[in-house]
Parts: C-alpha cells; structure tokens; sequence
C-alpha cells in the first residue's frame, strides 16, 4: 500500500526584507508570514496572482483580555490545593496496552519511510 501526498499546505514565511527585496507573486488565495514582524499579506484575489509588494498588510485586531490560567479555572470549579496538587489531578488512570506499530509499505512520507527502516521494516 502506497500513500503519497500531492501537496502539503502551509504558510509560507520569510522576513520582512526579504519579502519586499524579493517581492515574490503569491498565488490566488495565499497567505505570506514575516517571519520578524508576525505581519501577513494575503492574496484577497482568487483568481489571480499578485505581487507581494501590491499588497496591503492583513488587519490585525485589538489585544484581548488576558484569562484565567488553568490552575485558577481549577481553583475556581471548587477544588482546593496548591498548584502541584492541580498538576497531580490531572494524571488518570493508567490505560489498556497499545496496539502494534503500523508499517505502511512503500510510502513516499519521509516519517513513516524512517520509522520502516529503524524497524527493519520494506
């Protein structure tokens, strides 16, 4: 059994000055990260291409308000005790025994192809 991936999507990221030296074409739809401003660029267009020099930088919207950490959610659902004591309820009861590992002959994704061969697996 082979499984291959046509494609894999992720945001593609660089840096500020090398987005604008470079201005690459983003494809219909895309989002572009800079990498040391956590700014982006999205191509609103989805039928088209645009460079990334034309584009406007995606609105970013106002700071939240800060939560409630989970020891304090804890804390307050009426349970008492320090935070090691939170730490300490959340480990359950110890599960039922796992199945085998599974080997996919002849994949193309890189993870499984290594976990084959550190297993001595074809």
């Amino acid at each position: 059994m082979t499984i291959t991936l046509d494609a894999i999507e992720c945001l593609p990221r660089q840096t500020a000055a090398w987005l604008t030296a470079n201005n690459p074409l983003l494809p219909a739809g895309a989002t572009y990260l800079e990498t040391d401003t956590k700014r982006m660029k999205t191509n609103t267009n989805l039928t088209a291409s645009a460079n990334w020099n034309s584009l406007t930088y995606n609105a970013v919207g106002p700071q939240g308000n800060i939560g409630l950490s989970a020891y304090q959610s804890w804390v307050g659902q009426g349970n008492s005790g320090t935070v090691n004591d939170f730490l300490d309820s959340l480990v359950g009861p110890e599960g039922p025994a796992g199945t085998s590992f599974l080997f996919v002959v002849g994949t193309t994704i890189p993870a499984v192809q290594n976990a084959n061969t550190l297993y001595g697996r074809k």
